[in-house]
């Protein structure tokens, strides 16, 4: 199995249209966009980010973010939840946008895997029973590693520079 995680697209779809062009899509079992798809005042974003998830519409979860507003995520094309649930090589996944919950703020989930963005810092931490996964941002992060993305692909965790497209994090699960 392999998945391919997104957070924090903020409506900058030339990054998505960049990782698309260095990755083949079609390779992945799900796409996972965890939130904050969008700027609202920008039209054109909108309309190349729902063709995106249009496209991939088979393989797409998606968890609304903090700055998705109802409107923009009801044109979604699967069902949007705050929490999404996935097990995986028998490993639970929980993914998450960040904002309620993350390495700093889980009181719900244990023996598994929390994926989720928000805070636009990749790392991946383990504690006790749980590995946290921040994929960091594609469009706005807050670090020396730039635009990021995670994949998830035979027990292991990585984290993605887009630019380079260098390995910069990875985690056996």
């Amino acid at each position: 199995m392999k998945l391919l995680m997104i957070s924090d697209i903020h409506g900058y779809y030339e990054n998505l249209k960049e990782l698309e062009s260095k990755i083949s899509l079609v390779e992945f079992n799900y796409i996972i966009l965890l939130g904050d798809l969008y700027k609202n005042y920008i039209s054109d974003e909108k309309e190349y980010i729902y063709k995106f998830m249009d496209k991939y519409k088979e393989k797409l979860i998606v968890v609304k973010g903090n700055c998705d507003s109802t409107y923009n995520i009801s044109k979604c094309p699967v069902k949007v939840e705050d929490v999404k649930y996935l097990n995986v090589d028998g490993f639970d996944f929980y993914f998450t946008h960040g904002n309620s919950y993350n390495y700093y703020r889980n009181e719900v989930f244990s023996n598994g895997i929390l994926v989720y963005g928000h805070e636009h810092i990749p790392y991946i931490k383990n504690d006790l029973d749980m590995v946290y996964l921040n994929t960091g941002s594609l469009s706005l992060p807050r670090d020396e590693f730039g635009k990021t993305f995670a994949i998830y692909e035979n027990k292991k965790l990585k984290i993605y520079q887009l630019d380079s497209m260098n390995l910069i994090i990875e985690k056996n699960v």
